[in-house]
């Protein structure tokens, strides 16, 4: 899982039309959760699955990442979400240890929080990330 979590990461600080929306640029992605005080917007990534299947002579493994951005303002979530999308309908590249099989957008990703009297906007989407074992 950390090949992919690098490959993510390094496709989604590649690309210029995301990083140019977020406050740190490409400082302003972050894997899991973004650093305390991290300025907004921002991006955050995680892998939330990862299903492997065996076949003779090799395995193919789904990750499921959730990919968002996050702001105070909603319309700069949703631009940030829509960069996101661009983004990842380009092929992520090299995932060490395997091939890339397949990349997907399965679902949007949409909501609101409140803490501390602070509203943040999360917009993205759910991606399923197929990759195979090269050994096969």
């Amino acid at each position: 899982m950390i090949a992919l979590k690098t490959a993510l990461y390094t496709h989604l600080t590649g690309g210029t039309a995301l990083t140019a929306l977020l406050a740190d640029g490409t400082a302003g992605v972050y894997y899991g959760m973004a650093d305390q005080g991290a300025t907004l917007p921002y991006v955050t990534f995680r892998i939330s699955s990862d299903t492997t299947v065996v076949e003779h002579p090799g395995e193919t493994r789904t990750f499921i990442a959730d990919i968002k951005g996050i702001d105070g303002d909603p319309h700069t979530a949703d631009q940030i979400g829509d960069a996101i999308d661009a983004r990842m309908k380009t092929d992520i590249g090299a995932v060490s240890g395997f091939g890339l099989f397949r990349q997907e957008r399965d679902t949007g990703i949409e909501y609101q929080e409140v803490e501390a009297q602070n509203t943040y906007w999360h917009d993205g989407g759910r991606f399923s990330i197929t990759v195979c074992d090269r050994t096969a």
